[in-house]
């Protein structure tokens, strides 16, 4: 997720996203949960979600300094709600990859 302000039609973007949505995979777990988000952090991605569709959960983490702190976590049928980067109420259970 990006701000609109910072993309113009035929330009590279170049600044930091404010938030990245992280699937995981079972093939790459690792570099999912531990790879990505050190580089996340480097870059100053203020928010960083890990989305598991297999279990199913949500965790959000936000940026604090130079690493990522859990801001909230949801299993199965509990409802996660959010206000920060965006306001936003999701349960994990309900999320389907097609």
């Amino acid at each position: 997720m990006v701000h609109r302000a910072d993309l113009v039609r035929g330009e590279r973007y170049l600044a930091v996203p404010v938030l990245v949505v992280e699937v995981l995979s079972s093939s790459s777990v690792g570099i999912d949960r531990l790879l990505k988000r050190d580089v996340y952090a480097r870059l100053g991605v203020l928010h960083y979600w890990i989305v598991d569709t297999d279990k199913p959960s949500i965790t959000t983490l936000a940026l604090t300094g130079r690493d990522y702190l859990e801001t909230s976590t949801a299993h199965g049928d509990e409802v996660l709600t959010v206000t920060d980067p965006f306001s936003l109420t999701i349960t994990p259970s309900q999320l389907v990859l097609t």
